[in-house]
């Protein structure tokens, strides 16, 4: 307990789905799961983990609720405690917040996986310095310190610096914080590379640290029709 895993990608790569694909496993392992939402809809997070649970495509997932919703079915009736025996185990919580309301909320729901998506969406203390890499760093070590407190995993979404991919030193990638390469014990920056499959994009998220294995860079594609990442070795099979 108490892993920080730092993860930037570009724009639509599937930062979140992935997020969302660690979490849930977390959460099928009766770890329960505290998702910090910088931008995107709780309603909207809340569908996409449905399509998770389930392993369903948005289209499915839709055409299945409408068939459904007209029978009382012993299927509808399953689908429901699938989703409902997990209730418990997964909080949403919407920004604003500060690394204090995190800490509060990690102990009010005992969270042992935490999600912020996104580290830049997280507001300055009062008084707190206004240089943005200073206000970041800040951040970096006040969730160092809860991950050590309270045994909590992390995973830390970051944005990504624009052209950063081209430097030497990928960690500059993570936009906003020096503090990133010393604080992580599993840091990711996705790429999208180019693909045998036209239709489908290949995605290498690449490990630049793990302090505590070797480093293995993770080489996938997105399954629109389960709504998860997949070796992308199984795409050629």
């Amino acid at each position: 307990y108490g892993t920080k895993i730092f993860l930037s990608a570009p724009p639509a790569s599937g930062k979140t789905s992935l997020a969302l694909q660690w979490a849930t496993y977390a959460m099928l392992q009766k770890h329960k799961v505290l998702w910090m939402a910088g931008e995107m809809r709780l309603k909207d997070l809340r569908s996409r983990l449905f399509q998770q649970l389930l392993g369903w495509s948005k289209e499915k997932v839709k055409r299945k609720d409408e068939e459904l919703s007209n029978r009382d079915s012993l299927e509808r009736k399953d689908l429901v405690k699938r989703i409902s025996d997990y209730g418990d185990l997964w909080q949403f919580v919407e920004a604003p917040f500060t690394t204090e309301n995190i800490s509060e909320w990690v102990q009010a729901h005992d969270a042992k996986f935490l999600v912020i998506d996104y580290l830049q969406t997280i507001r300055s203390m009062e008084g707190a310095s206004t240089n943005s890499i200073d206000r970041l760093d800040t951040i970096v070590s006040d969730l160092t310190e809860l991950a050590q407190k309270k045994g909590v995993e992390m995973l830390i979404i970051s944005n990504m610096a624009k052209g950063e991919m081209r430097n030497r030193n990928l960690f500059n990638a993570f936009k906003g914080s020096s503090l990133i390469e010393f604080s992580a014990d599993l840091a990711f920056v996705g790429q999208i590379e180019e693909s045998s499959n036209k239709r489908v994009p290949r995605v290498t998220f690449k490990c630049l640290k793990n302090r505590h294995n070797e480093s293995v860079d993770i080489d996938t594609y997105f399954d629109k029709n389960t709504q998860r990442f997949r070796p992308y070795r199984d795409l050629n099979e």
